[in-house]
């Protein structure tokens, strides 16, 4: 029988939320903890959070390569898509 597979760490990739990201911002930066104390009550990793202060981007970007169409365009793509399999044709990858 095959072992289960444990994520090393106590913070998965990606699996905290905007809010707990800037709760522990706002904390730190007002000095009511400091940064380790803020990624263990807010459980945001320490290095996003030691970054985000340093650079001042406070956004969480998605993961993985950014798109080349843009946010909007992709989204219009996905729905179309959708809408032409809805009607039972089933775009190729050459025909996108």
């Amino acid at each position: 029988m095959p072992t289960e597979y444990k994520r090393k760490g106590s913070v998965c990739r990606g699996e905290w939320s905007e809010q707990d990201l800037q709760q522990a911002i706002e904390a730190v930066q007002e000095g009511r903890v400091g940064v380790r104390e803020a990624v263990r009550s807010f459980g945001v990793p320490y290095t996003t959070l030691r970054r985000r202060l340093r650079s001042g981007n406070h956004r969480k970007l998605p993961l993985g390569p950014l798109s080349t169409l843009g946010q909007e365009n992709e989204v219009k793509l996905v729905n179309h898509i959708k809408k032409l399999q809805k009607f039972g044709f089933s775009p190729s990858r050459t025909g996108i």
